[in-house]
């Protein structure tokens, strides 16, 4: 027996035991395969970063220093708007940082790098006069001054 709400009413519906037992076993397998192929899921995510945490350990800083640039550089080719030169050719603009040569593919990403270099921290703290690089990072430590979380 199964209930639908109908406006103010419930009707009730008569449905025969064989098929109402054919349905729950449908309903019983789709769950079960829902619930197969999330843990499947979970399971490739897992393996997976279980991996590359294991090659990241085992790499040399140059290899390191190698990844780093390789995937700057495909989130430059992704991200970067191309430009046309006077041969119409598109070309995509790739930012450059002249000391240790990592890429950006924008250019204020570029320049909140270059700070690291130079040491630069113009986002300082009103309380206590620690000096930030990112403004993000200031936001950060405000929130220890008023206890928050």
């Amino acid at each position: 027996r199964r209930s639908e709400n109908i406006g103010f009413t419930t009707a009730i519906k008569y449905e025969d035991p064989a098929a109402k037992r054919r349905r729950l076993s449908r309903e019983r397998k789709r769950r079960w395969r829902a619930r197969q192929s999330q843990e499947a899921l979970d399971k490739i995510r897992r393996d997976n970063a279980e991996y590359q945490a294991n090659r990241r350990k085992q790499e040399t800083p140059e290899q390191s220093l190698a990844r780093r640039a390789a995937n700057a550089l495909s989130h430059a080719i992704r991200r970067k708007p191309e430009t046309r030169d006077q041969t119409g050719d598109v070309t995509r603009i790739i930012y450059f940082c002249d000391i240790c040569g990592v890429r950006f593919a924008l250019s204020s990403h570029l320049i909140t790098h270059k700070r690291l270099h130079t040491g630069e921290m113009p986002y300082k703290c009103d309380a206590c006069g620690a000096g930030f690089t990112k403004y993000c990072s200031l936001k950060t430590h405000k929130l220890t001054h008023t206890g928050e979380k």
